[in-house]
């Protein structure tokens, strides 16, 4: 498994992939400007 992240100015794309290459799972959140808040949502999408 795979997990691919994009990050941008307004969103970011967090997917998972199969070995593969086959999409599992997308989620995409705005992208907070504090990079503290960045990582909290971040860590949430992850768990």
């Amino acid at each position: 498994m795979y997990v691919g992240i994009d990050v941008g100015g307004t969103k970011t794309l967090v997917t998972a992939l199969t070995d593969r290459g086959e999409i599992v799972e997308s989620i995409k959140f705005p992208t907070p400007p504090v990079y503290k808040n960045f990582l909290l949502e971040l860590a949430h999408t992850l768990a």
